[in-house]
Formats: structure tokens, C-alpha cells, sequence
């Protein structure tokens, strides 16, 4: 996982391989990167279908998203966080975007972002993170 500044990011994981019945995408706001208990899980779940869930403690867990999206290599989770608001794209290998929702969140805090898997035969080619919002992150640019 990264440490950012900010909890408003805007990410692009990309998902190479996908083995059937596992789950593979990316987690964002967690507050702790061994014993996390809360965050934001974005996935493909290995049956046909993207989901978003958030958790505010270990064990208490809501779905923000289930929408039926078949995978395929190279597909994209663009998910989008600034405050409390959410959205989460899809893009194709081609380059095609759709945006699949959004709505709110409860997990506000916490500023680890990184990729996420159930198996180590899921292959996640790239997860890049980069700050969203005029929260200065870009300040010391003005001085070139």
C-alpha cells in the first residue's frame, strides 16, 4: 500500500489476470495497513461482478455497489474519493469508460491506497494513486 497526504485520491488499478471465484482490486482509505478497521474495498469478485463495500470497523461492513460487469485482461477500476463523496469507473482495455456509480461514504479517514487480492494468481499489473481536490499537495510547483 501507498501512504498519501490527502484521503481524496482518484486511482487506476489495473487487473491482468483474474482467476474465477477470487476477487481482485484495490482497498483505499485504511487507517491501519496490518490491522486495518476501516477502509474502502473496490473488486472484482470472480463471478461477474464489480463491487465497492466499505467497512467502519473489523466486523461491520456495508456494500455501497453491485453492479454486473463482466471481466476481461486489462480491464480498469477507476474509483474516485473526495470527502464523502464516491464514484467508481470501469474502463476497458480499449479505453472505453463507464461510470458505474456513486454516492457516499462513511470512511472519511485514512490515508493507505493500494491493490487488493484473495489469491496470489490474480495478477494486478498497476495501481496508481494521485491526490484530487486544492489541498496545496501541488504548492512547491509555482515555484518553477
Amino acid at each position: 500500500s501507498v501512504v498519501l497526504t490527502t484521503v481524496n485520491v482518484i486511482g487506476e488499478c489495473v487487473i491482468k489476470t483474474l482467476v474465477a471465484g477470487t476477487q481482485a482490486g484495490f482497498v483505499a482509505r485504511l487507517n491501519n495497513a496490518a490491522t486495518p478497521t476501516s477502509g474502502i474495498v473496490g473488486t472484482w469478485d470472480g463471478a461477474g461482478n464489480i463491487k465497492l463495500d466499505e467497512f467502519t470497523t473489523a466486523t461491520t461492513w456495508t456494500n455501497l455497489l453491485n453492479v454486473v460487469k463482466a471481466y476481461a485482461t486489462g480491464d480498469k477500476l477507476v474509483p474516485w474519493l473526495n470527502g464523502s463523496a464516491w464514484r467508481l469507473y470501469h474502463v476497458t482495455a480499449a479505453g472505453v469508460a463507464t461510470l458505474l456509480g456513486s454516492g457516499t461514504t462513511n470512511v472519511t479517514t485514512g490515508f493507505l491506497c493500494g491493490k487488493f487480492s484473495t489469491y496470489s494468481g490474480n495478477a494486478i499489473e498497476s495501481c496508481v494513486w494521485s491526490a484530487v481536490g486544492a489541498e496545496n499537495q501541488y504548492n512547491g510547483l509555482d515555484a518553477f
